[in-house]
């Protein structure tokens, strides 16, 4: 009984914690600074690792130098909501692969996963707050690519999500430098 409140309380915990980064970048952004979206892609697998070693995920990084300016604690919360998603979206044995480099004008992160099929019609309604295409728990509150639309539009930057027709999501980020 104690462990079924204490995981609905961290579950609380997390989704307000979610519901506020949501609500800050629904406010635009407030702070600039430069920063290089390949260390904070580096530093997003560093926290997911425990999910990927338990899945037995193969990674594939190409982390180029991908400057850019931005809130750094909005880009990377966006940018670990990506790869939590392609985490725990994915099945065991499968793969992510991530990239970042410069772009004319900016900087771009694209990261795809293995994973379910995630049908073409569905994918537009995947960044809306609490949506989800299975029921089934994985851990997540259904805020993670709300954050990223939020953070990405707050940035004036071009969030990409594409079905992928062996299964799991490819997803492109654009910001300008």
């Amino acid at each position: 009984m104690a462990a079924r409140v204490r995981r609905s309380v961290d579950r609380a915990e997390h989704m307000i914690e979610a519901l506020l980064v949501l609500a800050i970048s629904d406010q635009g952004v407030t702070s600039s600074e430069l920063l290089d979206l390949s260390a904070v892609a580096e530093d997003a697998l560093e926290l997911a690792a425990p999910g990927i070693a338990k899945l037995g995920l193969r990674v594939e990084a190409d982390l180029g130098s991908a400057e850019t300016t931005g809130d750094q604690q909005l880009i990377e919360r966006m940018v670990w909501n990506l790869v939590d998603n392609a985490v725990r979206h994915n099945e065991p044995g499968g793969w992510i692969r991530i990239t970042t480099a410069r772009y004319p004008g900016g900087a771009e992160l694209r990261i795809a996963n293995s994973g379910p099929v995630v049908p073409p019609g569905a994918v537009p309604t995947l960044a809306e707050p609490f949506r989800r295409i299975t029921k089934q728990p994985d851990g997540g509150v259904g805020l993670g690519l709300s954050i990223a639309q939020s953070v990405s539009t707050a940035h004036g930057a071009q969030l990409d999500i594409r079905s992928q027709h062996d299964g799991g999501l490819d997803i492109s980020l654009i910001l300008r430098a």
